[in-house]
């Protein structure tokens, strides 16, 4: 029998699928999850056990209680792992607490360092530039002062740290921001040194990610994606997107990127594609991603692997020999989503010049495409997505409403 990982949040786009990772790597799980909200996204998983615990967005300190004593009524837990940003900080912490009260769990996350890495946006910059990647030219603000050096425009304000504990005691996230002119700076009054923003050129493009695995054997298993489709124009993850391999140019700019950073398991590095075909960082997901899907269904295990690295620290991942091949995925709520944000319009005229046809994402939405092609999908459990899709557009319109 295969040891038990705990994996969380259930609510986390990147979990249905490394859920059924683990599982067809012959893992046992149990998860951890929000209260409250639509909870199609873990029902009819293969999990022995699904734990309800604070959110770290209301109170760290009683979500960091809560997950022990998740841990503390299953001895046989062998592994931690979060997938997204919010959870990469709280299984940092939690298993600080238990390494130092003498109970030894893996993680298959990162931790120390490398998660604080993972979470500082400025820190990635600076690992970027030195490792050779294209950076657009960035101003860390700290005080409103700072803004005069701000002289690209339009811009882009994005929180520099992926998640902000706050005074209150919970974790939270900055706004992003958008300066038009240099008059849409004397809009910003005050600018928390705890919470800096990172300033950048607002660039027409693609987004592109490059992935891979850092262990024993080097930066291995490379592999890529471009997103054909946004679930949200303005700036979201992906609702639907295609293989694309990173040159060898670039895989060796994210290989020194990924030494510089010491990191360790499994990455996302995201880039924008301009119109001159030149690849500009965006930041480094230090966590499993939205489109783990994609990279799935053409035999890049990253969640098993990620769990295997933790149990044993000299593994070496191995692609199948002959591997699937699949050239694109979608996420069907997402699709749907993406659709309904194309007919309320764009918000700003940076977005409006290349703002995507409705008919034409219509006709890509609408391409015929077997279960496989879509996320979420395994044939054990052929209905999730489905269920998993409606709870997406639901969510999401219920928090429109709020």
């Amino acid at each position: 029998m295969r040891p038990l990982v705990l994996i969380g949040f259930a609510q986390s786009l990147a979990f249905p699928e490394a859920v059924f990772s683990l599982h067809q790597a012959g893992f046992r799980i149990c998860a951890f999850r929000r209260p409250g909200g639509m909870s199609l996204s873990w029902k009819g998983l293969p999990l022995e056990e699904v734990f309800e615990i604070t959110a770290p967005e209301v109170s760290t300190e009683q979500a960091v209680v809560d997950l022990r004593q998740a841990i503390a009524s299953r001895t046989d837990i062998a592994v931690l792992m979060g997938v997204d940003d919010v959870s990469l900080w709280l299984v940092n912490e939690v298993a600080s607490q238990l390494t130092r009260n003498g109970r030894e769990i893996r993680v298959a996350n990162a931790r120390g360092e490398a998660c604080a890495v993972a979470l500082d946006k400025a820190r990635q910059v600076d690992l970027a530039k030195v490792a050779g990647l294209s950076v657009l030219p960035t101003v860390l603000v700290r005080q409103v002062a700072d803004l005069a050096a701000v002289t690209h425009f339009p811009s882009i304000a994005r929180p520099a740290r992926a998640i902000t504990l706050t005074a209150s005691g919970a974790l939270g996230k900055g706004e992003t921001l958008f300066f038009h002119a240099a008059g849409d700076l004397a809009k910003v009054t005050v600018v928390d040194p705890e919470e800096p923003l990172l300033v950048q050129p607002l660039v027409h493009g693609v987004g592109v990610g490059a992935f891979g695995f850092a262990g024993a054997g080097g930066v291995d298993c490379l592999f890529g994606h471009r997103r054909l489709r946004m679930m949200n124009p303005h700036g979201s993850g992906a609702s639907a997107c295609e293989v694309a391999r990173p040159s060898e140019d670039l895989c060796n700019a994210v290989r020194a990127f990924i030494d510089a950073a010491g990191w360790v398991g499994p990455f996302m590095v995201e880039l924008l594609r301009d119109d001159e075909g030149r690849h500009w960082f965006v930041e480094l997901n230090g966590r499993l991603w939205g489109s783990l899907a994609l990279s799935r269904r053409n035999g890049f295990e990253y969640a098993a692997w990620a769990v295997e690295q933790a149990l044993d620290p000299a593994f070496v991942p191995r692609l199948p020999a002959n591997p699937p091949q699949r050239r694109q995925v979608r996420h069907l709520g997402r699709e749907i989503l993406h659709l309904l944000f194309l007919i309320k319009g764009p918000k700003t005229r940076f977005h409006a010049a290349r703002w995507p046809r409705l008919l034409t994402s219509l006709r890509g939405v609408l391409t015929p495409c077997g279960p496989k092609g879509f996320y979420n999908f395994d044939a054990a459990y052929p209905g999730f997505f489905l269920r998993e899709a409606y709870g997406t557009v639901m969510r999401t319109l219920r928090k429109g409403r709020s």
